[in-house]
């Protein structure tokens, strides 16, 4: 079994999230649910994807907040069993952060930016993405 699929209270665990006071207190919450789910924190993508930043902003600006962090968590899943993941998902998209699973992102080792996996990187690619680099790295090319 799954251990990120809703568990047999999830009406109370919603009820619960209701009356979290702030941000901390749904973290904290997310990690006393599922303490392996998010793995990390970065502060922003890497400098060679300038849209992705902007996206973030327009994102931001859209639900009138600043900008947090990307939380890079261990999977993103779907269905409806993954109904209370979903909520803290929303509540961090609309915090002003951006979720990504560990599989999606690499992290530079030496600025500590986040950088998409090569396939999202060749998607990027194919639908003509303006990007400061030609070839996918799992550094950032002011890194290399």
């Amino acid at each position: 079994m799954n251990s990120y699929k809703d568990p047999e209270n999830k009406i109370e665990i919603k009820q619960k999230i209701t009356t979290l006071q702030n941000l901390k207190e749904i973290v904290d919450y997310a990690n006393e649910l599922y303490p392996s789910w998010i793995i990390s924190y970065v502060n922003r993508y890497s400098y060679d994807y300038p849209h992705l930043e902007s996206n973030w902003d327009y994102i931001c600006k859209q639900n009138k907040t600043k900008r947090g962090q990307i939380v890079i968590v261990d999977n993103i899943f779907e269905g409806d069993e993954y109904s209370i993941l979903k909520i803290f998902i929303n509540i961090f998209i609309l915090s002003g952060f951006i979720v990504r699973s560990k599989d999606e992102i690499y992290v530079c080792e030496k600025c500590n930016s986040a950088i998409p996996n090569k396939e999202t990187f060749e998607k990027m690619k194919d639908s003509n993405i303006e990007m400061k680099i030609k070839e996918w790295n799992n550094k950032c090319s002011s890194c290399l």
